[in-house]
């Protein structure tokens, strides 16, 4: 069966993907300069030195916590200072369906 999807965009929209696409194609020196001097910048210079973390021993309720407050979809678990693993967003929303679903069929 052959299903037919017609998508239809507001002009505003097209014009700015447009725009942002040409923009990229078509970079301007400013842009050049400030890509390279992003390019030759150190990761922690960019990144942050005191990272978020949670520890191996912590509940999947203390990991989706952590993930709500701070915002962030992963965070690195960690085991005497060292890291051992990441929990993500993702990751638990697959466990709990996976184990919803496997209750599911226990019923």
């Amino acid at each position: 069966m052959y299903l037919k999807t017609q998508y239809t965009n507001p002009p505003a929209a097209i014009d700015s993907s447009f725009s942002f696409i040409n923009y990229l194609w078509n970079p301007d020196t400013e842009f050049e300069e400030k890509l390279n001097s992003i390019m030759d910048m150190n990761v922690l210079e960019i990144g942050n030195n005191k990272p978020i973390t949670i520890q191996e021993s912590a509940s999947l309720e203390d990991a989706c916590r952590l993930l709500s407050e701070s915002g962030i979809k992963k965070v690195p678990v960690v085991n005497n200072g060292k890291v051992v693993g990441i929990i993500s967003r993702s990751a638990i929303t697959h466990y709990i369906t996976k184990r919803y679903l496997e209750n599911e069929k226990k019923a």
